[in-house]
């Protein structure tokens, strides 16, 4: 079916139009059906806040593969405990390598992806923290973010980014509810200097769509009145981020699609 009677048959206005676009690999049939054009929603947020549990809450309602942070045995870490200022940048390099490489391998899969914590986030909050502590020096992390720099480049922006934002007072409680033994010692000026880059880094994040949730006071985990809140949220701006089709002829008679998502904040 053409371009022209696509649009044509269709009972959707075009800013509601599914369809695809000349830079997306793959068939349409494998991205989730809910939303065939959505390749990659990436979820942001804090220690203890909740990514992973939403990461797998939305797989399961959209029915999109769930992208969790890889598990790797870093050969560095145990050298990094025992001397952060020797160790830290070849550990963060090991994990930033090996994300890009377990993200590029999920894209060249042609499937759409929830994602549990960002490439972003190891970068802008992470590594960041260690350069401003005094653990990485300025020539090793001006090595380490001009190698982030080349590797976003050469990741797609997720088609939606989404912020889970909680007070650092609702972080540690969590931590503590969730029992993890690493996580029980975690200073709290930690997660308070962790809450600060995160705040910087998303108000500056432009590369694309964003969405914050406020999640203070919300249980999706054993509420189901919240879970049913938060997904239909979610739901919405990606019914709004619908790729636009807008059919340019060409003089060869072509129709071009064109997708043209806007960066912008949502509050809720």
């Amino acid at each position: 079916m053409s371009i022209e009677n696509l649009i044509a048959t269709s009972n959707d206005s075009p800013q509601d139009l599914i369809a695809q676009s000349p830079t997306e690999r793959g068939d349409m049939s494998k991205q989730g059906p809910l939303f065939p054009v959505i390749e990659h929603v990436a979820i942001a947020g804090h220690i203890g806040v909740g990514k992973s549990t939403l990461t797998q809450l939305l797989s399961e309602a959209f029915d999109i593969q769930a992208f969790h942070e890889p598990n790797l045995e870093n050969p560095f870490l145990k050298r990094f405990y025992s001397d952060m200022s020797q160790w830290a940048f070849h550990s963060q390099v090991f994990f930033l390598v090996h994300k890009f490489n377990a993200h590029r391998a999920h894209l060249d899969q042609g499937e759409a992806i929830i994602q549990d914590r960002t490439i972003y986030e190891d970068a802008e909050i992470f590594a960041t923290h260690l350069a401003e502590s005094g653990l990485m020096s300025p020539e090793e992390f001006k090595t380490y973010f001009d190698l982030y720099n080349e590797f976003i480049q050469l990741l797609p922006p997720p088609t939606l980014m989404i912020y889970l934002r909680a007070s650092v007072t609702t972080l540690v409680d969590r931590i503590e509810k969730r029992g993890r033994p690493e996580e029980q010692q975690i200073p709290r000026v930690y997660l308070e200097s962790l809450h600060q880059l995160y705040e910087s880094w998303f108000e500056r994040y432009d590369r694309s769509p964003k969405l914050v949730i406020e999640v203070d006071h919300l249980d999706y985990v054993n509420n189901e009145s919240d879970r049913e809140s938060v997904i239909q949220l979610i739901r919405e701006r990606l019914k709004e981020l619908t790729w636009k089709v807008v059919c340019v002829r060409r003089r060869s008679g072509r129709a071009l699609l064109l997708n043209a998502p806007q960066a912008e904040e949502t509050r809720d």
